[in-house]
């Protein structure tokens, strides 16, 4: 900063002539006997010290040359005029003694001016702020391309004055400091640039400006403040913030320019961050809901609110601030003692508070509101200023509420279906649901027990494979499914169905495994009812068709005693035939044929009976309904002979095969044609079997009669078991019909005919 002076400068130079000038300055006194005070010349050596030598130093060599001055008189005394000697060497003493006062005066003024240079100097370098002087002279404009002597660029225009010969120019810069080159990145040994050297810097896009205020500047003789780019060799872009200042003269002639430059590269940078800065702010207010405030408590006044915090409460930004009536008419009515409360709060324990409010909009729109409040504290305890955010939490108030609802909901499927979910990570973290703690019988409002104690709950016949099992699945991040038993604490044993899917990152490492466990206990025991009433229902089945049979053995006796004496007769004619000396081969083929027909008949009666009675587990194969209709319905014919009842068949030429057991079917319609042969037994009548496709392609098969018809005032409960209107009837027969195509997916109904009888349907899905 400032510049330190000592008895030798730094610069050898300036001492050694000073230091010979006094000697030459002793030298003439002393030698040459002038009659001039040859001594006064000391005056030049004390004005040269002050170039490089501190006060004091300036001090010394001035009492140094008084001293060369006393003693050259002292040599000199007894060779001249005493008078004359004297009186030069005090000329020279005096003159000594009157220059060195004002040598140090020039000295402080020069070391004061020094020093303020320095601090200017390390001013502008510390705030990149350059001073520059430019001067003015009379003559035509140029554009500022031409003036730098570069090529004009793309779309530089003049902005007129071109041809007043009046218009002043500037002619350039007489005055650069050392930071306007340090700016503009040149050499400042080189002196202040040309023209076209600092024309040159000026990005293009702003030159056509720059000239033009400049020109406006020059014209109006006015101050002028302008913002511009300049570009360095390296292509460092810089931005210049530039002021000018007119100077005139007495007659009002325009002389020159001074002004400053200052670098606000940083300075724009920091703005522009900032100004990216508000905008991703207030993006993001936009995008969370969230608006900002402040709040001064000794005025009583709102000082800010963003823009998303007007969005929020139904106000325009375009009105201002909203006055506190504004405001306090927006809160909802039961909510506004809340936030006050909170607010007061804030300015009693100088902390931040937490509110939470509803607003009221115009339009009876409601919103839910999360308020943050800070207090800023002075340093002497005093809150200046209340400062916080007011977040639009109503949608995620509504995500919140339908998830409660959700997990509500799912809490009770999960206890209406029995069914406990569950996760579990490699790292051992574990959560269950409530249902899990139910099914596994742990107390739900502790944490859920470690492994070990979960699988001493397994049945040890399951245990060791449930283990490993699990170990496997968690090593090798696939799914689980698996069936054991558990043993609760009361001795209760519970069947569990588990099912694990595994969660896995980008890389396919296992994340965690989430899954489900069922007690399908109820279930299990169901099934096994179940299978205990499909024994039973087939017993009672079994016992039904045998029954049947009993009462058909008289028609089942005559449908065999048929062919057995067709049989017998062709028998006897073959023997006829072999009795006789001349043998008729062909009638003994055809007697034989006609026994071998006989026989094949009774042995499919035969089989027809043995299947029906037959005692086994159902078993399911496609079935042809048309063939499963006509055996029936020749085992009946005689039956139905007997009683002068005609039996027709109306079969669907392409009826297809239904999935079904054969026996079962076969059961159902035989129950019906029974039925059928019952109602038409005391006077005849027809019976009419059919099939034909349904409009899902299944098979609709159905039993007509001119019979009496169902039971008046029971038509629903003929399916009931044990209801009959036989008098030697078990009513079971259409109680095991209905269960028997139920299981098979389809119906059986009933309805009276137009005329006499009824007709009994089964609807049979392919």
């Amino acid at each position: 900063m400032e510049k330190r002076f000592s008895i030798l400068s730094p610069s050898k130079t300036l001492p050694v002539v000073t230091a010979s000038l006094a000697i030459g300055i002793f030298m003439a006194d002393t030698v040459t006997r002038a009659d001039i005070a040859c001594a006064v010349l000391y005056v030049a050596v004390v004005l040269l010290s002050k170039r490089f030598c501190k006060p004091s130093g300036v001090t010394l060599i001035a009492l140094g040359c008084a001293a060369l001055t006393i003693l050259s008189y002292a040599i000199t005394r007894n060779t001249g005029p005493a008078f004359e000697g004297m009186l030069n060497a005090l000329i020279s003493l005096g003159a000594i003694a009157l220059i060195t006062p004002i040598a140090l005066s020039a000295q402080s003024r020069e070391l004061a001016l020094g020093r303020s240079k320095a601090y200017l100097a390390e001013a502008q370098r510390l705030t990149h702020t350059g001073s520059w002087a430019s001067s003015v002279l009379a003559g035509e404009r140029l554009d500022p391309d031409q003036e730098k002597g570069v090529t004009p660029s793309a779309g530089t225009t003049d902005p007129g004055n071109r041809q007043d010969p009046d218009v002043k120019q500037l002619l350039g810069p007489v005055y650069w400091s050392e930071e306007m080159f340090r700016i503009f990145g040149l050499d400042p040994q080189q002196g202040p640039p040309t023209r076209q050297a600092f024309w040159e810097r000026i990005h293009p896009d702003d030159r056509d400006y720059l000239n033009e205020r400049i020109q406006t500047a020059r014209r109006e003789k006015a101050d002028s403040v302008f913002d511009y780019r300049i570009v360095l060799l390296d292509g460092t872009l810089k931005h210049i913030h530039s002021a000018a200042h007119p100077v005139v003269n007495r007659s009002g002639e325009l002389i020159e320019f001074v002004g400053a430059a200052v670098d606000v590269t940083e300075h724009w940078k920091a703005e522009e961050a900032l100004r990216c800065s508000e905008a991703y702010l207030a993006e993001a207010q936009r995008l969370t809901h969230t608006g900002s405030w402040a709040y001064d408590p000794r005025t009583g006044e709102t000082t800010y609110w963003s823009e998303e915090l007007f969005q929020v409460f139904g106000l325009d930004p375009r009105q201002g601030l909203p006055a506190n009536e504004t405001f306090w008419e927006r809160i909802h009515p039961e909510d506004r003692d809340d936030v006050n409360q909170g607010i007061q709060k804030a300015l009693r324990e100088k902390a931040e508070c937490v509110v939470d409010y509803r607003i009221l909009l115009p339009g009876g729109v409601l919103k839910h509101i999360h308020s943050v409040t800070h207090a800023v504290v002075s340093r002497s305890g005093e809150v200046t200023e209340l400062v916080g955010t007011a977040v639009d939490v109503t949608e995620r108030r509504r995500a919140d509420e339908a998830l409660r609802r959700s997990e509500a909901h799912l809490a009770q499927a999960q206890e209406l279906t029995h069914t406990g979910s569950w996760t579990r990570s490699p790292k051992g973290d574990v959560y269950w649901s409530e249902e899990m703690f139910r099914i596994w019988g742990f107390d739900e409002m502790q944490h859920p027990p470690d492994r070990d104690v979960v699988l001493q709950r397994v049945h040890p016949d399951d245990r060791n494979r449930a283990r490993e099992n699990g170990d496997a699945a968690m090593r090798a991040g696939t799914g689980i499914d698996q069936k054991y038993r558990i043993i609760l604490p009361d001795g209760s044993v519970k069947h569990i169905h588990a099912v694990g899917h595994p969660i896995v990152d980008r890389s396919g490492g296992l994340i965690e495994m989430v899954g489900t466990v069922m007690d399908v206990t109820e279930r299990k025991h169901a099934q096994e009812e179940r299978e205990r009433l499909r024994q039973l229902e087939g017993n009672l089945a079994h016992m039904n068709r045998v029954s049947v049979m009993g009462e058909m053995s008289a028609s089942l006796a005559h449908e065999l005693k048929q062919p057995m004496a067709a049989a017998m007769m062709n028998a006897e004619v073959c023997l006829e035939l072999v009795q006789r000396k001349q043998i008729d081969i062909q009638e003994f083929m055809n007697a034989t044929s006609a026994i071998l027909r006989s026989i094949k008949r009774g042995a499919e009666i035969t089989d027809r009976l043995r299947s029906l009675s037959r005692k086994s587990n159902p078993q399911r194969e496609l079935v042809d309904i048309n063939q499963a209709i006509r055996e029936i319905g020749a085992l009946l014919q005689n039956e139905a002979w007997m009683s002068s009842i005609a039996v027709h068949m109306e079969l669907a030429s392409e009826a297809p095969q239904v999935p079904g057991d054969r026996v079962q079917l076969q059961q159902v319609i035989m129950n019906l044609m029974l039925n059928a042969l019952e109602s038409m037994k005391e006077r005849g009548g027809d019976l009419v079997l059919r099939s034909e496709l349904t409009v899902t392609a299944g098979v609709l098969i159905s039993v007509s009669n001119t019979g009496i018809g169902l039971p008046e005032g029971n038509e629903e409960r003929i399916f009931d078991a044990f209801f009959t209107t036989k008098s030697q009837g078990t009513g079971m027969g259409l109680a095991i019909s209905r269960t028997i195509v139920e299981s098979h997916g389809g119906r059986l109904s009933a309805h009276g005919n137009v005329g006499p009888g009824a007709t009994f349907c089964v609807e049979l899905p392919q």
